[in-house]
């Protein structure tokens, strides 16, 4: 057709051979523009029918967005220290387009963090959380929507009215964690550097204040907050709350309360480190597009190849009293049908671990670790070099 640049090109695979038992395969849509294509097959004598259909390509017409289930009319007021939660559609529903959310961007990002992006199953929907900093202002979203052989199509600003009402910072989950002298608050991209921690450690029946920061100094842009002179290997109820200054008024969240044990002084003596059952591995991935300069780009479907083996660790002397287990960090590794954290049995001296990876020759730590929710870790064992035969 002469308006070549809106075709769209579907193709279904029917393989006949007594592997598949005449199922039929679904294939992918490709982009065609003006030019000459070629099929290229490869069969072990299974017969192959193809068969494709033409139609018109369906481009994006507009991106609907919506804050808390309701569809934006104008510019969405949210609380400071509140969250709103934010969709991106496509539309019209059919069309050859996805989202991403490397397409998403806010102008005035010492306004606002967008975190806990993700994407619905079908590419037509972007869902994220805005959390608002600022007293007052106006904040914009950029969202750009990506159609197969076109680039920024679908564009669209948004627009949030920030800080209507000054609130309190609230408490999620924070990232948790513990070293042996020292419990770590992580308050990650929740909050903006204006939030202070205030943390107590119950001792018998009453709170110890241990951590109350008062104030932080203009620039601060720290977001880990640290409770100090802890003694190791030991279990502690804290308590923390945050809160912000809206002029000389202080706004504070409600205290949530958790337990976490401090992690031990003593850091892992590796004897050994054998690996064992090595098997070589692959996992076919399908073919499909990635953002090309100009053009989507089509990659085609190929095997991705790796090795899962099992890693079995000797210590010199056995897991402290009171360590949970031992967890082991890797380069190049990513992690099996079995955890990182391998928890420690019988004589206490030997973990094993299973593990995925698609490099021969691995860099590894060991460190023990306390609990379970929230852990606590010793320092960190020398590094050990771990070669996949």
């Amino acid at each position: 057709p002469s308006d070549y640049t809106q075709y769209m090109m579907l193709g279904n695979v029917e393989e006949t051979d007594d592997r598949y038992h005449d199922s039929v395969r679904k294939g992918n849509e490709f982009y065609l523009a003006k030019g000459s294509y070629y099929l290229y097959s490869k069969s072990d004598g299974a017969a192959i029918n193809l068969k494709f259909t033409m139609r018109h390509h369906v481009h994006i017409q507009d991106i609907l967005w919506k804050a808390d289930g309701k569809e934006v009319d104008g510019a969405v007021p949210v609380n400071k220290g509140a969250s709103v939660t934010i969709t991106a559609t496509i539309q019209p529903a059919n069309a050859d387009a996805k989202v991403t959310a490397t397409g998403l961007t806010n102008t005035n990002r010492g306004y606002g963090q967008i975190f806990d992006e993700s994407v619905s199953s079908d590419g037509k929907t972007l869902t994220f959380k805005y959390l608002c900093n600022d007293d007052s202002g106006t904040d914009t979203i950029k969202m750009t929507a990506y159609s197969i052989g076109y680039k920024n199509e679908g564009m669209k600003d948004f627009q949030l009215a920030l800080g209507v009402k000054p609130s309190a910072p609230y408490f999620t989950e924070s990232m948790i964690s513990a070293t042996y002298n020292t419990i770590q608050l992580n308050t990650s991209n929740q909050f903006n550097s204006r939030v202070y921690v205030r943390a107590d450690i119950k001792s018998g029946k009453k709170w110890k204040k241990k951590l109350d920061e008062k104030a932080l100094k203009d620039g601060n842009t720290s977001t880990l907050h640290t409770i100090k002179g802890l003694k190791q290997n030991t279990s502690y109820t804290v308590r923390v709350k945050y809160y912000t200054k809206n002029g000389k008024k202080t706004i504070s969240s409600s205290y949530t309360t958790f337990k976490i044990q401090t992690g031990t002084k003593t850091k892992p003596v590796v004897k050994s480190v054998k690996v064992s059952n090595v098997q070589s591995k692959k996992t076919w991935v399908d073919g499909h597009w990635v953002n090309g300069t100009v053009y989507d780009v089509w990659k085609p479907g190929h095997y991705d190849y790796y090795y899962a083996f099992k890693v079995t660790v000797t210590l010199s002397k056995a897991a402290p009293k009171g360590v949970t287990g031992l967890m082991m960090t890797n380069t190049g590794v990513t992690s099996g049908n079995a955890s990182s954290y391998v928890k420690a049995k019988g004589n206490r001296k030997t973990f094993t671990f299973s593990c995925t990876s698609s490099a021969k020759t691995l860099n590894t730590t060991f460190k023990f670790y306390t609990g379970s929710t929230y852990k606590g870790f010793s320092p960190l064992s020398k590094t050990k070099k771990i070669n996949v035969n």
